[in-house]
């Protein structure tokens, strides 16, 4: 019993003690908003289905034979024309819309028979025949990407270090400047082999087009905006080698997915597949990131195809998705995946720290702010500087612009702890902001590595205590037993 009283003595106090110094506060926030929704007309028709049949019809009965009675079935209850067009790993099925009235190329019937489509769906969800059937059903709607198109070195770069709206890398830096070990996925466009990024990028995956080539390529004939060489330049660009301009970790990986084409526009299945490739469930990708990137977005509800695999993702694989909020001034709620679960959603705020005239925004999306630049002419100083065309910079703005900065950030974090989870590293990335910008605040690097370190301690802490509980409960063990021999 003299072991037991001196623990408590002892430990008690320390305990109490450590427990309040790790208490962290909150504080509420008035919501600043634009008063008008835009909403963004569709870009392109729905004309394929996807679909994942319930667990027993993919491992029972997955043949032609049912497929053509899953085809007559959604033909039935969706009251569309459909045929069976591919599988995407087992266990999604794509249907083609083949029907000639809903075929158009005009915006009003576009956006009109979209509609028709969504409906449809909506009704077919809830069929409870159906249920028994069919797991999950969306529309493979397109995604475009979220730079603002307003065509358009380190002192140029303001969104590191000016005091309103920087988020403080000079004193983050010395801090971390990032591990070689962390791998961040960049969904978009594809990676140039810029000289900027030399060394920093792997092998990747080209969903697109040209599979084995993750470039950004011209593949539509229209022109490539090099939106994923930007975003890679400002999560990870070589910096402190005497380069033109520095990402924010120095030392991460980027790995290229590329779900959309050279126009900026691709669609869910290909961003599905993306996902999948990313975190390493296809065996061929021997770099799974932790960490994804996605400046891009539809005005949808979140697919639930596309909830589950970012699910799956956060609970299997421990992925930290990072999304941009849109660049319509209206709702975040109405942007996919900027509205799917468990995403940070980023909003953008220009270089005085006010929200940027094209920003999403909204109280139940938005997580957290960042420079996405606001530029009234072409590539002007109030944009983001970062990577496009080899041997070639520019400034850009947008959402899209606003998300790699958070992904670089958490990039950092994870050279901090790589053991932090999507809860924490949410929670400290939004404890540690500055400011007070459409009811959550603006990104601050240094406070965020600096809450890091805190928190991993704490959690040693805890992990201590408990090691210390436990030898004591096996101490007293041992000595009962002793006495009792």
């Amino acid at each position: 019993m003299l072991f037991n009283y001196n623990y408590n003595k002892i430990i008690q106090p320390i305990f109490i003690a450590i427990f309040f110094n790790f208490i962290f506060y909150n504080t509420t926030y008035s919501s600043l908003k634009p008063d008008t929704i835009d909403q963004t007309k569709d870009i392109k028709l729905i004309n394929e289905i996807i679909i994942k049949p319930n667990n027993k019809f993919i491992y029972n009965n997955f043949n032609t034979q049912n497929i053509n009675i899953l085809n007559k079935m959604l033909n039935k209850y969706l009251n569309l024309t459909l045929e069976y067009k591919k599988t995407i790993n087992y266990n999604l099925l794509v249907f083609k819309i083949s029907d000639k009235n809903l075929q158009t190329n005009s915006v009003n019937d576009i956006n009109k028979n979209n509609k028709i489509i969504r409906n449809k769906i909506k009704k077919f969800k809830n069929n409870n025949h159906i249920k028994r059937h069919i797991k999950l059903i969306a529309s493979n709607i397109a995604f475009k990407s979220q730079m603002e198109p307003n065509d358009s070195r380190y002192n140029d770069q303001w969104n590191y270090y000016e005091p309103i709206a920087g988020i403080n890398m000079p004193y983050a830096w010395d801090l971390s400047t990032g591990d070689k070990s962390t791998i961040v996925a960049v969904l978009d466009t594809g990676i140039t082999n810029h000289e900027n990024l030399k060394n920093k990028i792997l092998p990747g995956r080209n969903f697109v087009s040209d599979r084995d080539n993750p470039s950004d390529v011209l593949d539509s004939g229209i022109g490539t905006n090099y939106h994923g060489t930007h975003v890679a330049g400002i999560i990870a660009a070589n910096g402190n080698m005497q380069n033109e301009i520095s990402g924010i970790d120095w030392h991460a990986k980027i790995l290229p997915v590329r779900v959309l084409g050279d126009n900026g526009i691709g669609d869910l299945i290909s961003l599905v597949q993306g996902i999948q490739y990313a975190v390493g469930y296809d065996e061929s990708n021997n770099n799974p990131a932790k960490i994804i990137n996605l400046s891009l977005g539809s005005y949808e509800e979140c697919p639930d195809v596309l909830q589950e695999e970012i699910d799956n993702a956060m609970i299997n694989k421990n992925v930290t998705f990072i999304v941009a909020a849109g660049n319509s001034a209206t709702d975040a709620k109405f942007m996919t995946p900027a509205n799917c679960k468990g995403v940070i959603t980023v909003a953008a705020v220009n270089r005085n720290g006010f929200p940027a005239y094209y920003t999403n925004y909204g109280h139940d999306t938005i997580d957290i702010t960042a420079p996405g630049g606001e530029q009234f002419n072409y590539n002007t100083q109030d944009g983001i500087l970062s990577t496009t065309s080899p041997g070639n910079l520019q400034y850009m703005q947008g959402t899209s612009m606003a998300a790699p900065h958070v992904a670089g950030v958490v990039a950092l974090i994870n050279s901090i702890n790589p053991n932090f989870n999507t809860t924490e590293i949410k929670e400290i990335i939004k404890n540690s902001s500055k400011g007070n910008v459409m009811n959550v605040g603006i990104l601050d690097a240094k406070s965020a590595l600096e809450y890091s370190k805190i928190l991993s301690l704490k959690n040693q802490f805890f992990f201590s205590l408990y090691n210390i509980n436990m030898l004591h409960h096996r101490l007293v063990y041992n000595q009962k037993t002793l006495i009792s021999k």
